[in-house]
């Protein structure tokens, strides 16, 4: 069954309305572009992507941002400095099951 009536049969039983599909076919397009991009920049190497092929992958990049301000919800301003402090995101028992 393909995604998109498997999106229509969970529509007919109530299990997702029309923004629901929409959201999961701009995902799959997303996904899609993602994949053809990392493929275009890595071609046939199976290695791990590097430092300078990630940053070829523009549109990953754009995504990635892009959901970072939907998650946090506001953009850090140019050149800001931010400190992570690992040890209490580590310890921290909403963001690890056993700190």
């Amino acid at each position: 069954m393909a995604m998109l009536d498997i999106l229509l049969n969970a529509k007919e039983n109530g299990l997702v309305d029309d923004e629901g599909i929409q959201n999961e076919v701009n995902t799959f397009m997303v996904e899609e572009l993602i994949i053809q991009e990392i493929n275009q920049v890595l071609g046939e190497s199976n290695d791990q992507p590097t430092f300078h092929e990630l940053q070829e992958s523009k549109y990953l990049e754009r995504v990635l941002e892009e959901d970072i301000v939907t998650r946090v919800g506001y953009v850090l301003p140019k050149d800001a400095i931010i400190n992570i402090h690992i040890y209490d995101v580590h310890r921290d028992p909403e963001v690890v099951s056993r700190p």
